[in-house]
């Protein structure tokens, strides 16, 4: 999954006020966060630990619906992801296999995130609040960061500190006929 452009398209559904619609996106980046997480977990375990993560893996999807049955982590909710995740402490062992810490995802309680969200999936409208949102946005992009799925901003210069503003004309702005011919009055 292409995580910036998703975080793109979320930020702008925000800035549209488009709040229920951002959360639904946030929620399918959460999705892929923990099965990409997974996914690289799984890779850096040794054999062994493999076997063992993929059994309960297999007991855990075992209950489960058909979807879960056949497609194991990846066919889970998102409640299911959350709950695997924190039965099997795997945020921890996320953290000596990408060899730092992860306090933000060891914090992050998602089950109001997850309860939202699937009010807006499953029935209720105008439920997500601006402010919401963009709580919303901010963490699963510390989530994100802090995995290492996307990286930081670089910082930008102000453009006077780069080399000064530039004149209208320089920047390729093409004045009406009347202010080319000195008619600056405002009717």
């Amino acid at each position: 999954m292409d995580y910036n452009a998703k975080l793109r398209e979320a930020k702008l559904l925000i800035d549209q006020g488009m709040y229920n619609q951002a959360v639904t996106t946030l929620g399918n980046v959460l999705e892929n966060l923990y099965i990409d997480l997974y996914t690289r977990i799984k890779n850096g375990l040794n054999r062994k630990q493999e076997q063992q993560l993929g059994q309960r893996e297999l007991d855990f999807t075992a209950n489960s619906d058909r979807v879960a049955r056949e497609k194991g982590f990846a066919g889970l909710t998102l409640g299911g992801k959350t709950k695997f995740f924190h039965e099997n402490r795997l945020v921890e062992e996320g953290e000596r296999i990408l060899g730092r810490p992860l306090p933000q995802f060891k914090a992050f309680d998602p089950r109001l995130f997850r309860d939202i969200r699937n009010e807006v999936t499953h029935g209720r409208e105008d439920i997500v609040s601006e402010d919401e949102a963009e709580l919303y946005y901010r963490q699963i992009r510390l989530l994100l960061l802090e995995v290492g799925f996307i990286e930081r901003k670089k910082q930008t210069q102000e453009v006077v500190a780069v080399g000064g503003l530039r004149s209208w004309k320089e920047n390729g702005v093409i004045p009406h006929d009347a202010i080319l011919g000195g008619n600056l009055k405002m009717d």
